[in-house]
């Protein structure tokens, strides 16, 4: 019976016989209350029981269709610090790097491990080790990608994983990527002018071309480093959103998600009218079929942002 409990909150949402079908992120009133439901858990984690525990969750993971991310890293911190069986906490270190897939996910689940840390102040050694093997199984180029997106979710950043746990990172080309979330941009720049053995960390000099990027002053110049370089939307700065000739020159390479979700904010700045060029161009990459194929979204995705938009909301849930 508690294996059925933990399947049904991993794929329902719910311990109860009740599907939830939204999946969204939880209140802190809601997270107060989620370990009286997961009970199951610490009955299942007694003696060699826990490794059904992390089949489930890994199963849960697995399965593409019936993925719930919340309830999944919300049960693998309640077996961290909630479950008094040290043979889980190995067992979930081991398969931690393989688990967070993802930058939301690992920022995700920095956020809940502080919530249920129980007033802890930092990392154990086992988290500590298993947030290092998770950097140091990405590229260079993956990093220089979440380092330069300057991702914050639930206001955690790689900036405050990396104060937290201290990893090891073992190439000197990941470790300056990770130097630079501690310094602006122009100090970033001005310490690669004077080290010479740089010149060589492809990752790292794409990385400092966007940072060079985000702190331009001048839409022009901005124009042209994006027809040559290839910068994408991700990297845009909050001061460039105003000038119409950067998103005309962002449009032949933005994806179908990306111009959905640039369509709220330039139509709160006032930059979609109706006769304005940039409407035109816009709506023209709007009807382009093969943007659409190949960005393999659900019809109900687009018809709920159409929804949302319908409604002129830029976000489905109620606060930011």
């Amino acid at each position: 019976m508690n294996a059925i409990h933990l399947l049904r909150f991993l794929h329902m949402g719910n311990t109860d016989q009740c599907y939830v079908a939204t999946e969204k992120k939880p209140t802190v009133r809601v997270l107060c209350r989620l370990p009286d439901q997961l009970e199951c858990l610490k009955t299942l984690a007694t003696g060699e029981n826990h490794r059904l525990v992390t089949l489930t969750i890994k199963k849960a993971i697995d399965c593409a269709d019936l993925r719930r991310k919340n309830e999944t890293l919300i049960c693998i911190v309640y077996c961290l610090h909630l479950v008094q069986n040290q043979e889980l906490r190995n067992a979930i270190y081991q398969m931690l790097p393989d688990i967070l897939v993802t930058q939301d996910d690992f920022l995700l689940f920095a956020y809940y491990n502080k919530f249920y840390s129980l007033n802890r102040t930092g990392y154990s050694r086992g988290l500590r080790n298993a947030i290092a093997k998770w950097y140091n199984l990405k590229t260079p180029e993956e990093l220089c990608d979440m380092i330069a997106r300057r991702s914050v979710i639930n206001k955690w950043s790689h900036k405050d994983v990396i104060q937290m746990a201290h990893p090891k990172i073992q190439d000197p080309q990941k470790v300056l990527i990770v130097k630079s979330t501690f310094q602006s941009g122009p100090l970033t720049l001005k310490n690669a002018e004077n080290d010479n053995g740089v010149a060589e960390m492809t990752s790292y000099q794409r990385l400092l071309l966007i940072i060079e990027f985000k702190n331009l002053k001048d839409p022009a110049k901005a124009v042209e480093m994006i027809q040559k370089y290839n910068i994408p939307y991700a990297y845009i700065p909050t001061h460039m959103w105003p000038h119409r000739q950067v998103w005309e020159a962002l449009l032949p390479s933005m994806t179908y998600p990306e111009l959905l979700e640039a369509i709220p904010r330039l139509t709160a700045m006032k930059m979609l009218k109706p006769s304005d060029s940039l409407s035109k161009k816009y709506c023209s990459a709007l009807s382009n079929m093969e943007t659409l194929r190949n960005s393999k979204m659900h019809p109900i995705s687009v018809f709920a942002f159409l929804q949302l938009y319908r409604s002129k909301r830029r976000y489905p849930e109620k606060f930011k």
